[in-house]
């Protein structure tokens, strides 16, 4: 009999698109599967008959949520370990997915006198902690906190970056470390046709949380003096909070080109897949700023999305995405300069056809998520 795969995210599996992709390549091999998440987000993913969504809150948004008091927000969180004890305690064999810090932390709180049972507990990072960004004693904190210490229980860590392993405790690990890059799933892209008429506007887009160090002001700028080739826009889609999208508005206003910057509200991850082939320039700037942005190359999911897509690719200049992506004929660097941001769009928009089909057949032969799964499922999963 094939093991139950619990699937744990203190978020919501449509917020992590390769979370998606792990439950549709394991319920294609049979096993019964279980998500359990916090009620984040308004579903419109079809999810395979042999998965059950186990939502521990009532539905509110992601900001919303973060707006509860602490004394609520504790609440949730011994719900949700309430809820992971129940199902670690049954007698069949099962493997836990455990997608970030607070879950891992949920659970060992939850099982710390029940001993190992038949479990199997997988742990993937997403994105790196960092205590100094939670407040003190919160749950966020606390699961920091014990990250370190919770890592030589593990039997499985997985990682979307090579690179982020310095970054963990593994001196006492005795499991296996796995490497699993957040590239997209071919089946589910290859259904979705490339754009093949031309835009009359060269549309830039960006898809992902929006926020500071992703080049937004700097785009802004260029595009106000309409020094390209093509009038070029701005357009970003994805969760932003109040006050920053109010910054990048006023600044369009205050540029003269709030004509040409876009922005399209929130999205389903599957409204993605006839949303993105339409524009031209996919934007996957991230600023060094910590270490999940300076090791992001193969864990920025919508790098990937936009290669599917057949849009070429815009990227911080940085040592470590060169190592990736310079030679791609689709991958541009800059440095966010004026005078270097404008000469990288116009040579885009110059070389606009030679570039889309090459991004597109570089996902489907190399940056699609099936074949690192298959070789991931083989070596810690799979059992004869």
């Amino acid at each position: 009999m094939k093991s139950e795969i619990i699937i744990v995210t203190y978020s919501h599996p449509e917020a992590y698109p390769p979370i998606l992709s792990a439950i549709e390549e394991f319920s294609k091999r049979g096993h019964k599967i279980e998500i359990i998440c916090r009620n984040l987000l308004k579903t419109e993913w079809k999810y395979p008959a042999n998965v059950t969504l186990t939502n521990t809150t009532e539905f509110a948004a992601i900001f919303e949520s973060e707006k509860k008091t602490q004394r609520q927000k504790l609440q949730e969180f011994l719900i949700f370990s309430r809820i992971l004890r129940k199902r670690f305690k049954q007698n069949h064999e099962k493997v836990f997915m455990i997608n970030d810090s607070i879950p891992l932390f949920a659970l060992f709180f939850a099982t710390l006198l029940l001993g190992r049972k038949k479990n199997k507990i997988w742990y993937h990072n997403h994105d790196t902690s960092d205590i100094k960004a939670n407040r003190k004693f919160s749950v966020g904190w606390w699961a920091a906190f014990f990250e370190p210490r919770l890592m030589k229980k593990l039997d499985i860590f997985s990682l979307p970056a090579e690179e982020r392993k310095q970054f963990f405790n593994l001196s006492n690990f005795k499991g296996k470390i796995a490497f699993i890059p957040n590239f997209p799933k071919l089946e589910v892209w290859l259904n979705h046709s490339l754009r093949n008429k031309i835009n009359m506007s060269f549309k830039i887009l960006y898809q992902g949380t929006i926020g500071h160090d992703h080049g937004f002001e700097e785009l802004l700028r260029i595009i106000s003096k309409k020094n390209q080739i093509r009038q070029t826009e701005l357009h970003l889609v994805g969760r932003v909070r109040k006050n920053y999208l109010s910054e990048l508005t006023k600044l369009s206003l205050k540029l003269n080109c709030s004509d040409l910057f876009h922005y399209h509200g929130e999205m389903t991850y599957a409204g993605l897949f006839d949303f993105t082939p339409n524009f031209d320039l996919g934007i996957a700037i991230h600023k060094p700023t910590n270490e999940s942005y300076s090791t992001a190359a193969t864990a920025s999911n919508k790098i990937f999305e936009y290669a599917a897509s057949g849009l070429p690719v815009l990227f911080y200049d940085s040592e470590h995405y060169r190592a990736y992506y310079g030679n791609k004929p689709w991958a541009f660097f800059t440095d966010l300069s004026e005078d270097n941001l404008t000469e990288q769009v116009n040579t885009i928009i110059s070389a606009d056809s030679e570039i889309r089909n090459a991004a597109r057949l570089d996902f489907e032969n190399h940056y699609n998520y099936e074949v690192y799964f298959e070789k991931f499922y083989s070596e810690f999963i799979k059992v004869d």
